[in-house]
């Protein structure tokens, strides 16, 4: 069972062992990082992911990354990668498969990223247990606000975490103490709100009817995919 943290916001950073496994020049600080994410939002091991994911890919040097050893695996196999945008300290790639990746029951996943610096300091990054779900959308686990009280006039905020077990276009709405919507979005399928694993999204808590800060109350918040409550709770606002 995956524990949900709301502020679980982290990135997916090398092992000791895979500092380990590179080797160092004098004066330079050490390997490439590598960060793994899709949608926007970092990927951990276990996570649930969409059946044709997104997976970006981030490598920074202090020095200088080496853009010809970069190597990207998924389950094994060896995949070619598109450069989205390329300096000598990083590189931004991404790699999408061109076909559905099989569903949980079958089996489950690995995506691994190899990198070395100039000095040939060697990174590898490396997210298992992956899985895709083609059931029917659920949460993973329940939804998560921190911080549950919030005071919008002083400028506060919230973050609403919740896991997906599969890519679903999804609506989230507010309501009022007495039961109207006071606040509204949408998350396209794939995307942060929508994908498949982990989703942070940012609450105001301004009203969209009159722009205006929300007053004193507790307001219940609501998730829908696929026709049907996914979950909900709730903020309370207190100025």
């Amino acid at each position: 069972m995956i524990v949900l943290s709301a502020l679980m916001l982290g990135v997916l950073f090398l092992s000791a062992a895979s500092f380990a496994a590179g080797h160092y020049s004098t004066g330079e600080a050490g390997p490439p990082t590598v960060l793994v994410s899709i949608g926007g939002i970092s990927i951990e091991e276990g996570d649930y992911i969409g059946k044709r994911p997104r997976f970006q890919v981030l490598i920074t040097d202090e020095a200088q990354v080496d853009a010809a050893s970069v190597r990207v695996y998924l389950d094994g196999d060896e995949v070619v990668y598109t450069t989205v945008t390329s300096t000598p300290t990083r590189l931004e790639i991404e790699y999408r498969p061109i076909s559905d990746l099989a569903a949980d029951d079958v089996m489950e996943h690995v995506f691994k990223v190899e990198a070395a610096d100039g000095a040939g300091n060697v990174t590898t990054c490396e997210a298992g247990e992956l899985r895709v779900s083609y059931a029917g959308a659920a949460l993973v686990s329940p939804m998560i606000a921190s911080p549950a009280m919030v005071a919008p006039g002083q400028g506060e905020s919230v973050i609403i975490a919740y896991y997906l077990n599969k890519d679903a276009a999804a609506k989230l709405m507010v309501f009022s103490p007495v039961g109207s919507v006071v606040w509204n979005r949408a998350y396209a399928e794939g995307s942060n709100g929508g994908k498949a694993g982990y989703n942070a999204v940012g609450f105001n808590a301004v009203s969209d009817i009159d722009g205006m800060p929300l007053a004193n109350g507790i307001y219940v918040y609501r998730l829908m995919a696929e026709g049907k409550v996914m979950g909900k709770g709730y903020v309370v606002v207190y100025e």
